[in-house]
C-alpha cells in the first residue's frame, strides 16, 4: 500500500511540475528546433513549395477523374430512363403523401380516451418518435389515459 501512495505522489508532483513550467518547456522547444533549422542545411520553402504542389495536383486529378466518370455515366442515360426515373420517384413521393395525410386523419383527434372515454395526460415521446416526426414533418404528441393507462398519439402538421 505505502508504494502506491509513493507512485501516486511520484506522478502529482511530475504532472505538477509540467503544469507549472509549461511555458518554459515550450520556449525551450522553440530555442532547440530553431537552432537545429539554422544549423542544418534543410530546404524548407523548396520542400513546402514541391509538397503543396503534389497535393494541388493530387487533388486535381482526384476531382478530374471523379467528374470524368460522372460525365460517362450521363452519357450512357437514354432521355428515357430519365423520364421513368422521374415518374417512379414522382410515384413514391405521392405514396409519402397520401400515407401522411392518412395518419394525420387517423390520429387528429384525440381529446378523449378510445376505451373508457376517460381524460387523456401528455407523456414523453420516445426519441424514436421524435426521429421520426422531424423526418416526415409532423407534429406528434403521446398521451396516456389516467383511467385505463391506454397510450395514443396524437398528430398534426406542422
Amino acid at each position: 500500500m505505502p508504494k502506491k501512495k509513493r507512485e501516486r505522489s511520484k506522478k502529482k508532483k511530475i504532472l505538477s511540475i509540467v503544469k507549472k513550467y509549461n511555458f518554459e518547456f515550450l520556449i525551450s522547444f522553440l530555442v532547440l528546433l530553431g537552432s537545429f533549422l539554422l544549423l542544418e542545411d534543410f530546404e524548407l520553402k523548396k520542400f513546402l513549395k514541391n509538397f503543396s504542389i503534389q497535393i494541388y495536383e493530387g487533388i486535381k486529378f482526384m476531382i478530374f477523374l471523379f467528374l470524368n466518370s460522372i460525365f460517362e455515366y450521363i452519357t450512357k442515360i437514354e432521355s428515357s430512363d430519365i423520364i421513368g426515373l422521374i415518374l417512379i420517384f414522382s410515384a413514391i413521393i405521392l405514396m409519402f403523401l397520401r400515407w401522411r395525410n392518412n395518419l394525420i386523419y387517423q390520429y387528429s383527434s384525440s381529446e378523449f380516451c378510445f376505451n373508457c372515454k376517460g381524460k387523456l395526460q401528455r407523456i414523453k415521446r420516445k426519441v424514436k418518435i421524435k426521429i421520426i416526426a422531424s423526418l416526415i414533418r409532423l407534429k406528434i404528441k403521446k398521451y396516456q389515459c389516467r383511467d385505463c393507462k391506454l397510450q395514443s398519439y396524437k398528430i398534426t402538421s406542422k
